[in-house]
């Protein structure tokens, strides 16, 4: 809604709530709420538009993922990991799933299993920035050096300007010299 791309989200939350008053099973207005609320920090309230959105469209892979990346901001790692699976069982092609459930295995220490997802990503879609930055930052704690500065060179080679790849890249070749 206009109001969600002038900045303005708290006109866009009553425009949402608006439009639900009219039709509650709009799951469009749960998700575009979700992701307002989400932005002004209510991630609970973010949790519960996503959980109403993600029952309206229970094939819709892009409110799993999204619900998923709140859980996991709110650090519920279980729950998480359950909408990013469900994302894949509906596209098992879905980019931002596999990097999802890469960064969370990183965050719990299931480094194998990162890499696997996150290196999935990366032949899926060659020039995914993220999924080789991320697949980078997992091979460089498992102590794969050589497999991180391969990771960090396809990040930098797909984005130019993106210095946290390239910053990794110089990090990783000045502990192999």
């Amino acid at each position: 809604n206009k109001w969600y791309f002038e900045g303005e989200h708290r006109q866009a939350i009553s425009a949402y709530l608006q439009a639900l008053r009219l039709d509650p099973d709009y799951s469009n207005a749960w998700l575009n709420g979700a992701v307002v609320w989400a932005q002004l920090g209510q991630l609970e309230t973010s949790s519960q538009w996503y959980k109403k959105a993600a029952k309206l469209s229970p094939k819709d892979h892009a409110i799993q993922v999204a619900f998923a990346e709140v859980m996991l901001r709110m650090g519920d790692s279980k729950a998480s990991q359950d909408k990013f699976e469900r994302a894949l069982k509906l596209d098992g092609e879905d980019i931002h799933a596999l990097i999802g459930l890469g960064r969370l295995n990183h965050s719990v220490g299931k480094l194998e299993e990162g890499i696997a997802y996150l290196a999935k990503a990366a032949r899926i879609k060659p020039h995914q920035t993220l999924a080789h930055f991320f697949l980078g930052q997992v091979r460089e704690e498992a102590g794969d050096d050589v497999g991180a500065i391969s990771a960090y060179k396809e990040a930098a080679f797909s984005d130019s300007y993106f210095t946290q790849a390239r910053f990794h890249l110089s990090k990783s070749f000045a502990r192999l010299h």
